[in-house]
């Protein structure tokens, strides 16, 4: 399928470059309705990407992106999952097609690799907090990707030690993000 409307979706971030200080927050709930039929099929590693990427460096914004859900909203709902009260109201849905917790994460590793001049901002960690080794694997691996640690306080609360190395330790590359609109 031709994504026929990118040259819309550059246009709007060129219009953005003039009007926000905020950088592109790429979320598919979020992105205009004409690519809504995609939410399920596109993600931020799809080359029809690529433009709306390359224009962001030209315009010299960051990309704010959500990738996914946390681990366990994945998993099944049970006395198993360890995350199981978010996980109930966050859950995702093992439909074909519907990419699992890795296989998104990859698609933002993707992306970051492929795209070394794009800033990327990975909301919530890159909801990796169940393991943030994998967190860790990428920021020292890609100097363009940073990360956010809005409404995360009850996935890191339980590691006070590990969290606050890793806040130390990449001081430089963590914002503070929120999803709450004022």
């Amino acid at each position: 399928m031709a994504f026929a409307h990118h040259t819309h979706v550059v246009f709007e971030c060129t219009f953005l470059a003039g009007s926000s200080p905020f950088g592109v927050p790429l979320h598919t709930r979020s992105l205009p309705r004409f690519l809504s039929r995609l939410r399920k099929s596109l993600h931020i590693d799809d080359p029809r990407m690529d433009s709306i990427l390359d224009k962001c460096v030209e315009l010299s914004m960051p990309v704010n992106i959500h990738v996914g859900e946390e681990k366990w909203m994945y998993e099944p709902m049970d006395q198993t999952n360890d995350g199981l009260m978010n996980a109930w109201k966050w859950r995702v849905v093992h439909d074909p097609g519907v990419l699992q917790h890795d296989e998104v994460v990859d698609t933002l590793e993707r992306a970051v690799k492929k795209h070394p001049r794009t800033i990327f901002i990975a909301c919530h960690l890159a909801n990796c907090c169940s393991d943030l080794n994998r967190r860790v694997a990428m920021l020292e691996k890609y100097p363009n990707l940073y990360a956010d640690i809005g409404a995360r306080y009850a996935e890191l609360s339980p590691i006070p030690r590990t969290v606050s190395q890793f806040f130390h330790r990449y001081q430089d590359r963590l914002l503070y993000g929120t999803d709450i609109v004022p």
